[in-house]
This record gives structure tokens, sequence and C-alpha cells, in this order.
């Protein structure tokens, strides 16, 4: 359950997310809120960010020391990508019989 009131806006609830996500607070900079806008803009839900910032914090546990989490949203950006990517095939045409 998120404290977040329902009317928060999604640059909000993904700043939250991605708190949690590092385990500390952190000031977003201005390329990633240029990003976190873009995102927002383009009407990507918030579930498929999650899961992409849920996989760049796996890969970050992963492949770096101990404790490693992402720096940024942009270090995020490959697998939040690729998570918006499958989202598309899912949503857009995914599934649809086209005829043939």
């Amino acid at each position: 359950m998120s404290l977040l009131p329902p009317t928060s806006t999604f640059a909000e609830q993904v700043e939250v997310l991605f708190t949690v996500v590092r385990g500390r607070g952190l000031a977003l900079g201005a390329l990633d809120r240029e990003l976190l806008g873009r995102w927002s803009q383009d009407g990507i839900p918030l579930q498929v960010v999650a899961r992409g910032l849920l996989r760049a914090a796996e890969r970050a546990r992963w492949n770096g020391p101990a404790g490693a989490t992402p720096r940024s949203l942009r270090a995020c950006r490959p697998e939040v990508d690729a998570e918006i990517e499958a989202w598309k095939l899912r949503t857009v045409g995914g599934g649809e019989d086209d005829g043939v």
C-alpha cells in the first residue's frame, strides 16, 4: 500500500518506487526528470516502468559489489526500454489475427 494520495502524479509514483528500489533517497537530476517526463507523456503504465526498475536493480545487485543499486533512472533505461517494448508488443496488435 502506498502512502501517496490517489491524486499523486505518475512522476511522484515513479520517484517513490525508485527510492524504494534504491533503498535510500535521491534527488533526480535534469536528465532523469526529462526521461521521466517522456515516459509520462508517452502514456507508459507505472507497472511497466516498475518492472524495468526492478530488473535494473536486480542487474546492479548481480553485477556490482554488495549492496549495489542503480544510481539514476538513466541507469535503468535499458531494462525499462525492454519492458516498454514488450508492453507495446502485447498491447499494440499483440494477439490479433491478421486474417491470414
